[in-house]
């Protein structure tokens, strides 16, 4: 982890400590010939050199005119500019008061720096963080005062001598809608992928993949494009294999059938109980907090039984799965504002389920078909959960996501192009160290849509990509092999699908169950009851005066499995700040 650390001294001169070393993993920092500036990601098809004298920190802009995944930082005694390319790929955290600014690309890099004490924890945003399932708010806030992250397609300015920091947007993210014939967008997506695995298979010549195979659409297209181009390929599944005991999950299920048509490594990658506590000290060191659900990280990561490989390459994180798709239904366009602020509030807080995954999911049904007095709201101990992070949390978090809904409209944006921008800006680069993107920070890693489709993608018209029609389209056109199996959960690769098939696939996916719902299926396993008692019953007391209903860890242990794992990945965050064990943290 860098640091940058400006400090404002009583007399009003400043000083400037940094830590800026060059890296690889899980993404490339690269310093300029002066020392003064550097990027942190990717970057394709343009030399260091010419890019460090782009005069970007004139025109930020610039920072979307090549093939990159990145932000860019420049610096000195005097002033410091820093900016994200649209992608959101790239996680920058800086922290600004009166008499201090600091960045990093680590919460604890910035923790390490100012050590808050108690008060420096903003109880509102971490109940708002605890909702969501261990995400950052939408506004960029994080559980520290002071402490923001920098969002896609955003510049910061800061002066020393008048100690001022301006962060603001510079571009917008939205679709310009010019092409709208689906032959012509299949074939630049066939193009850009091809130009993917050409760069990469140039970038890491020797290098062995692996490619974390769910059985999605975007997994299956990874997997042909990087076959095509002739590269190793080691291919694997974490999950549970069997979920209730005899059938194959259904997601590992796709991944056996692309596996075997087409011809390659793959295994199944049984995450194991037994060394949760190791995971979940990685997760708090790489990966503290990230998108909604963030808490699952430590139940997708397993290192036991894993294939080796050199670089690690999926399909999910940043812009690149929103541009295929990813949240765009049918006439997505007509979303009422309102519609469109619950389907974003839904994103925010849904994976944190009030009842454990299948159950939810039956409630869930049972509720679309007029049972309307099916609970899915209230679940076991809803009182103390409700005394926890209360009602508040909730509110905050919905007035959030309607600000930045209403800001966009504002602004002239279309409903998918509002969610386009809320995924990528507000969600895309916190999910940077994620277990599927990088191995919890630990692989060299590398996504198939960022940045190579980007500056095709955004010009596509929103009907072109609703319910993945573009991608699908691309397999049906360019890897017809792929067709017949199905998507990872339920539902087809073909872009009509009769209402009655979607039925009998969602019935069969409730049979197989989901294998990546491990913090379910292993929610009351002694190995994770045993490391849950030893952190909720460790001598650190902050995370109790934030929460004192808390203090009845039984209660949360009976709650729903993400609600428990929730708020059990919260203390642990709360308890490291207050031991100030990330000063261990490299």
């Amino acid at each position: 982890m860098f640091f940058i650390d400006y400090r404002r001294r009583f007399d009003g001169t400043v000083s400037l400590e940094s830590d800026v070393v060059e890296r690889s993993v899980p993404s490339s920092l690269k310093r300029s010939s002066n020392g003064k500036s550097f990027f942190v990601g990717e970057l394709f098809g343009c030399g260091e050199s010419d890019f460090f004298s782009s005069h970007w920190e004139e025109e930020p802009g610039r920072l979307n005119e090549g093939c990159s995944a990145l932000y860019a930082v420049t610096y000195d005694e005097k002033s410091c500019v820093f900016a994200a390319d649209i992608s959101g790929r790239e996680l920058l955290f800086y922290y600004y008061t009166d008499d201090r600014l600091v960045l990093s690309d680590s919460l604890w890099g910035v923790l390490k720096r100012i050590q808050p004490g108690f008060e420096g924890v903003d109880k509102d945003s971490l109940a708002e963080s605890i909702v969501m399932g261990g995400g950052f708010p939408c506004d960029h806030s994080t559980p520290v005062k002071h402490l923001k992250w920098l969002g896609a397609n955003c510049v910061g300015r800061f002066d020393a001598c008048s100690w001022a920091l301006d962060v603001h947007s510079y571009g917008d993210i939205r679709r310009s809608g010019e092409i709208v014939d689906v032959d012509e967008a299949v074939e630049q997506f066939d193009a850009a992928m091809r130009r993917m695995a050409f760069c990469l298979g140039e970038r890491h010549p020797d290098a062995v993949f692996g490619l974390g195979l769910s059985g999605g659409l975007d997994s299956r297209t990874a997997l042909h494009y990087l076959l095509d181009a002739g590269l190793k390929l080691e291919c694997f599944n974490v999950g549970k294999a069997r979920p209730h005991g005899v059938l194959l999950a259904s997601s590992l299920k796709r991944a056996h059938e692309l596996a075997n048509i087409s011809r390659i490594n793959y295994c199944n990658v049984e995450w194991q109980p037994h060394s949760i506590r190791s995971k979940m000290d990685l997760m708090l060191e790489n990966q503290p907090f990230g998108t909604g659900g963030h808490y699952t990280n430590a139940y997708k990561y397993e290192s036991e039984g894993r294939p080796r490989f050199d670089v690690l390459v999926g399909g999910g994180q940043a812009i690149g799965p929103m541009l295929v798709g990813v949240s765009v239904f049918n006439h997505s366009d007509k979303m009422s504002v309102d519609d469109l602020c619950a389907y974003l509030l839904h994103l925010a807080i849904g994976e944190v389920r009030a009842y454990a995954y299948t159950e939810n999911s039956i409630r869930k049904q049972m509720r679309q078909l007029g049972a309307s007095r099916v609970d899915i709201e209230g679940g076991k101990n809803r009182e103390q959960w409700d005394a926890i992070v209360g009602e508040g949390a909730y509110g905050r978090t919905a007035r959030k996501v309607r600000s930045f809904v209403e800001d966009c409209a504002l602004r002239g944006y279309k409903p998918a192009d509002i969610t386009l921008d809320y995924r990528t800006r507000a969600l895309g680069p916190t999910g940077r160290n994620g277990a599927y993107e990088s191995g919890l920070g630990t692989e060299k890693s590398y996504t198939i849509y960022t940045p190579f489709l980007i500056r095709d993608a955004l010009r596509w018209d929103a009907p072109l990509v609703e319910e993945r029609r573009v991608l699908k389209e691309l397999i049906a056109a360019k890897i017809p092999e792929y067709t017949e199996i199905g998507e990872e959960m339920f539902g087809s690769t073909k872009v009509n699908q009769s209402n009655l098939s979607l039925f009998a696939q969602k019935a069969a996916f409730m049979m197989r169950g989901s294998g990546i719902m491990t913090d379910d299926w292993y929610s009351r396993h002694p190995a994770i009851r045993k490391a849950f008692l030893e952190d909720m019953t460790s001598p650190y007391k902050w995370f109790y005066e934030l929460f004192p209903s808390a203090q009845d860890y039984e209660g949360i242990w009976n709650m729903s499995p993400s609600r428990m794992n929730s708020l059990w990945e919260a203390k642990r965050v709360v308890d490291c700040m207050e031991s100030k064990r990330y000063l261990e943290f490299e």
